[in-house]
């Protein structure tokens, strides 16, 4: 029988994938022109905040019914919180790299 994760559990791996989130964008602008770097931080952003509006409105929408679904609440907070993270992480990554 697979085990449960509890939500202590997935907020622990939200953070080992925000770590990685932002090595990986340090990294993917090491040396990149500035022109490059502002687009590939643009796309990102907009995919990132996209992600998360569409799950704050099912969210949202949910909670607006009394017998909302806990188990889909709960995993729309945590897709909630990922795209947070990753929002956090461009801003780290933007900040390291134009930091003067």
């Amino acid at each position: 029988m697979e085990e449960r994760k509890t939500w202590l559990d997935a907020f622990a791996e939200l953070a080992i994938e925000f770590g990685k989130k932002t090595e990986q964008l340090s990294d993917a602008m090491a040396g990149m022109p500035r022109d490059e770097a502002i687009l590939l931080l643009k796309r990102h952003a907009d995919k990132t905040i996209s992600a998360f509006r569409s799950a704050q409105s099912v969210l949202f929408k949910i909670l607006d019914h009394e017998n909302g679904d806990l188990e889909l609440i709960r995993s729309l907070f945590l897709e909630m919180s990922r795209r947070f993270d990753e929002m956090q992480a461009l801003f780290f990554a933007a900040v390291e790299g134009y930091d003067e």
